[in-house]
């Protein structure tokens, strides 16, 4: 099985695409572990396995590809997602709280 940290830790020829694909995922899996995936790639970039210009590449582009996947997923899944969460007294509750204190910034 194929270990993305390994990869990345040993300056594979994938490594910045890996770099790259765990960020953005982290914005629509926040389980993912992208801050331990730039501090692996920034270690190995500061031992000499990655080059450090294309690590902050990768990262911003993960990261910038991320924001992007979730404001489209937004509209799709948001509402749906909102009824789901906030089903009981407590999710009403805080979703009202979110409301009154973001305008249309966090939910309509």
């Amino acid at each position: 099985m194929l270990d993305p940290f390994q990869l990345v830790s040993e300056g594979s020829a994938w490594a910045y695409v890996i770099i790259a694909v765990v960020i953005a995922g982290s914005a629509v899996f926040p389980r993912l572990p992208s801050e331990t995936m730039i501090f692996t790639a920034g270690a190995a970039a500061g031992a000499g396995a990655l080059q450090i210009p294309p690590v902050i590449l990768a990262g911003a582009v993960g990261s910038l590809l991320g924001d992007v996947i979730g404001y489209g997923l937004g509209p799709v899944l948001g509402e749906r997602a909102l009824r789901r969460f906030a089903r009981g007294e407590r999710g009403r509750r805080s979703l009202g709280w979110a409301r009154a204190r973001s305008g249309a910034a966090v939910a309509r």
